[in-house]
C-alpha cells in the first residue's frame, strides 16, 4: 500500500512548462545572457570530467559527421539544380522554332 506524503511534489511537465514561459518572458538580452551561462557551466563540467577527452573525441566525430552531412546536402542539391537546368535548356532548344 502507497503511503501518503504530507508534501505533494509537481509533475515534471508542469515544472518544465513553467520554466519555459518564464524564459519566454525574458527580454532577449536576458535569454541571451542565460543561454550563455548555460553553455558556459556545459563546458565547466567537462573540463572537470574524468571523462572530457574521450567527451571531446566524440563532440568532434559528431561535428564532423554533421558537416559532411551538410557538405553532401549542397553538393547534392547543386548537382540537382545543374541537372534540372540542362534538362530545361534542352527542352526549350528542342521546341525551337526551326
Amino acid at each position: 500500500m502507497p503511503i501518503e506524503l504530507p508534501i505533494k511534489f509537481p509533475k515534471n511537465a508542469d515544472v518544465i512548462y513553467a520554466d519555459a514561459k518564464a524564459f519566454q518572458a525574458l527580454p532577449p538580452e536576458e535569454r541571451w545572457r542565460r543561454l550563455c551561462d548555460l553553455i558556459a557551466s556545459g563546458e565547466a563540467l567537462m573540463a572537470q570530467s574524468p571523462e572530457r577527452q574521450e567527451t571531446a573525441r566524440r563532440l568532434r566525430e559528431r561535428d564532423e559527421l554533421r558537416w559532411q552531412q551538410a557538405m553532401r546536402f549542397w553538393i547534392d542539391w547543386w548537382h540537382a539544380r545543374e541537372s534540372s537546368e540542362h534538362s530545361a535548356d534542352a527542352d526549350n532548344s528542342s521546341r525551337a522554332p526551326r
